[in-house]
C-alpha cells in the first residue's frame, strides 16, 4: 500500500486526471495570463514512500509544457525538490463542511519561463480544496518575493479519469 496515500487521505482523492485552468493575476486581480492544465496523480503501489505528477500546460498561442515531479514521504508530509522549485505539502484538517484542504509551500529557483511573476527565489502559498467526492477542486497559489505579494494564481479543476 502507499503510505502517503494511507497518511494523507484527502491528497489520496485526488488521484488520477485532473483538466482545469490556470489564470494569474497581479496583487490587484487584473489578469496576466492564462492556460489550460492536464495533472496525473499518481500513487504507486511499488513505491510506498513516494507520489508521482504529471503537470501539462497549453496555452493559446501554441507555447506547451509537461512537467514530472516526485515527492518523497517525509513523515505524513511531502518535500520535493528539482530544478525548478523545493517544497513541501501537508493536510489541513477539515474544519468546515465536507471540503478537503491541502497546503503547499515551495520557493523558486532561478529558472526562467515559470509565470508572468517570474522572479527568481520567490515563495509560493497554496490552499487546495476538494468536494466531499474528488470530483472538483479549487486552488490559489499567492506569489511573495522579499515579503511583498506580488501575484496569485487562480486554478478551476475537476477530474476526468
Amino acid at each position: 500500500m502507499n503510505m502517503i496515500k494511507k497518511l494523507m487521505p484527502q491528497h489520496g482523492g485526488s488521484e488520477g486526471v485532473w483538466e482545469g485552468i490556470y489564470i494569474y493575476c497581479d496583487p490587484m486581480g487584473k489578469e496576466l495570463d492564462r492556460h489550460t492544465s492536464r495533472l496525473t496523480h499518481i500513487f504507486p503501489e511499488d513505491k510506498p514512500d513516494e507520489y508521482h505528477q504529471r503537470n501539462q500546460y497549453e496555452w493559446e498561442d501554441g507555447r506547451s509544457e509537461d512537467l514530472s515531479f516526485v515527492f518523497k514521504r517525509d513523515g505524513n508530509e511531502m518535500i520535493w525538490k528539482n530544478d525548478r522549485s523545493y517544497g513541501k505539502v501537508w493536510e489541513e484538517e477539515k474544519r468546515v463542511g465536507d471540503m478537503a484542504n491541502l497546503r503547499v509551500s515551495w520557493h523558486r529557483t532561478d529558472v526562467a519561463g515559470y509565470s508572468p511573476f517570474d522572479r527568481p527565489y520567490a515563495t509560493i502559498h497554496e490552499l487546495i480544496e476538494m468536494d466531499a467526492d474528488f470530483k472538483h477542486r479549487a486552488r490559489v497559489w499567492q506569489w511573495y518575493h522579499d515579503g511583498e505579494l506580488i501575484g496569485r494564481t487562480i486554478i478551476k479543476e475537476q477530474r476526468v479519469a
